[in-house]
């Protein structure tokens, strides 16, 4: 038997908020909201494309970004597991947009 889904997961502006604290960010709903979750989730797909384009020739980066990429999939799992189809491509395009953050800091001199 699936266990019950706790109310924040579906519950998207809940979810934001949460994980945009963690990341230490003011939350913002509404700009969230500006594209649907696959559109999202392609923004962010490309976006991530750029950056990980600019790791070649910088090895040390490279495998702190990796060591993040599995960081990110393990929380990924943890906030996909019994949520809805559709709050599955806004966890998945916020864990990306987490993600690409943590890139880009890596990236700064």
């Amino acid at each position: 038997m699936v266990a019950p889904v706790p109310p924040e997961k579906n519950d998207h502006d809940a979810f934001v908020k949460r994980r945009r604290r963690e990341d230490g960010q003011t939350p913002d709903i509404e700009s969230s909201r500006t594209l649907t979750g696959p559109e999202a989730i392609e923004r962010e797909s490309n976006k991530m494309h750029t950056l990980l384009t600019q790791l070649r020739g910088q090895p040390h980066v490279r495998r702190r970004v990796y060591e993040l990429f599995q960081d990110e999939a393990a929380g990924l799992q943890r906030e996909v597991k019994g949520a809805t189809e559709h709050n599955t491509q806004f966890v998945l395009a916020e864990n990306m947009r987490s993600l690409n953050h943590r890139i880009e800091d890596l990236l700064a001199p």
